[in-house]
């Protein structure tokens, strides 16, 4: 009987154009409500691969990762308001009280810019092509209402309380786009990608980069100071800072497959950023030049200090172009191989460290710099000096993620110190 039906003619024709019509059904539904499906970009390709990046499980093997994404999915990410819908995204801190119990716990009201595009620069990285294009939805829905992405979002109650923008954070973005792109070359990234090239290409060409100086008013130029030499100059009428940390050098060159003009901008902060190591004398770039004449800065505020963070991202930023300063990296070597560990801020005169210790998210970036450098011996002491801060009690309510110890004997969950340990060990 069943042979009968389906020796018929018509039959079978029948068949086949019923399968046609759901295959073509499959095709129209996909490309609309699955993202990114069918719409491939230009051909544009980024000639230069991002270093560091390891697919063997080389610095993790499957030990650490997974526990720090399902930490962050399940304990930082939450919903927002976005105007007329609602966006899923991670908010900056989760904390653990006393109390170590569930009904005590609590996020944190603030969604910070800078971790989250860390944390989608891991979801390019490893391939989740799904959540990264929703993660590109949610992001520009909340974070990118105007020119350029604003630094925070405050949840209070349902209310949302948007900062201010900062034209830097295209740099954070578009790498994370970028590295999407390598990837799945697909239109909508390519849209994103270009949106931030409109954004920050007016900044160049008008010398508009830069930012007032955050300069204490009691602070009173020349700064004289036997910690500093050369001393400090004073500032040029147009008081506004370009801060190397914020200049992604890999962006800049990257970014150049689709505009030629910013292979000149890569060349120009190529070059500022190496020669300001050499200029300072300390195993330190500077931290910022002058908008007005490119003079650098060498410290930051009236402490005659820098931030680590500062300058390892300066450092990171130059050794993923292949700018690598052997007596920068042997410093914070050295500093792990003696068993001093890292510190938030250095001296600049010397570079003895000044305030707290670092925390995991330093000790990440560390990691990160020595893989970008291909110095094995720094990525691997910063790692082993990373796993302290994992929480590996199996009753803990942040279990498999990075903590800091909180006031009160509580433990904090930082989106910060945990998209960096998974760019870290990953």
């Amino acid at each position: 009987m069943q042979l009968r039906f389906l020796s018929d003619h018509r039959t079978r024709l029948w068949i086949v154009l019923a399968l046609l019509v759901l295959l073509v059904a499959g095709l129209i539904l996909s490309y609309f409500f699955v993202p990114g499906f069918g719409r491939r970009g230009s051909s544009t390709v980024i000639p230069r691969a991002l270093p560091g990046l390891a697919s063997d499980g080389r610095y993790d093997t499957e030990t650490r990762v997974p526990g720090i994404w399902l930490s962050i999915r399940d304990r930082l990410t939450g919903p927002v308001p976005a105007g007329q819908q609602t966006v899923h995204l991670p908010f900056s801190a989760f904390t653990v009280t006393k109390t170590r119990t569930m009904d005590d716990a609590y996020r944190s009201t603030e969604l910070v810019a800078e971790d989250i595009l860390l944390y989608a620069q891991a979801m390019a990285e490893q391939g989740r092509r799904a959540d990264f294009l929703s993660f590109m939805d949610d992001f520009e829905r909340l974070f990118l209402q105007g020119t350029n992405p604003v630094e925070r979002v405050i949840v209070t109650a349902g209310d949302v309380e948007v900062g201010r923008e900062d034209y830097a954070l295209w740099f954070d973005y578009e790498k994370a786009l970028l590295l999407a792109w390598q990837r799945w070359p697909e239109a909508k990234i390519e849209q994103s990608i270009r949106r931030g090239i409109a954004a920050l290409k007016p900044l160049f060409l008008s010398d508009g980069l830069g930012k007032a100086a955050d300069i204490p008013d009691d602070v009173t130029y020349p700064w004289v100071s036997s910690d500093i030499t050369p001393t400090p100059a004073p500032p040029p009428e147009d008081e506004r800072i370009i801060i190397l940390a914020e200049l992604d050098l890999y962006v800049l060159d990257a970014l150049a497959a689709f505009d030629a003009d910013f292979a000149r901008y890569y060349e120009s902060w190529l070059a500022t950023a190496s020669s300001s190591i050499a200029a300072v004398g300390a195993p330190f770039p500077a931290y910022a030049v002058w908008a007005a004449d490119d003079a650098y800065i060498y410290v930051q505020g009236d402490s005659f200090s820098v931030s680590a963070e500062t300058v390892l991202t300066t450092l990171l930023s130059l050794a993923e172009c292949g700018v690598k300063p052997e007596a920068s990296l042997d410093f914070f070597r050295q500093a792990l191989l003696d068993g001093r560990g890292l510190n938030q801020h250095y001296r600049i005169s010397d570079g003895a460290p000044v305030g707290e210790p670092a925390f995991a998210d330093l000790y990440a970036l560390a990691a990160r710099l020595g893989r970008a450098a291909g110095d094995d011996l720094l990525a691997e002491l910063a790692i082993s000096a990373l796993n302290r801060f994992y929480a590996s009690s199996q009753t803990s309510l942040i279990f498999g993620a990075m903590f800091r110890d909180a006031p009160d004997n509580g433990f904090d969950m930082m989106l910060n110190d945990n998209a960096r340990a998974i760019l870290a060990l990953h």
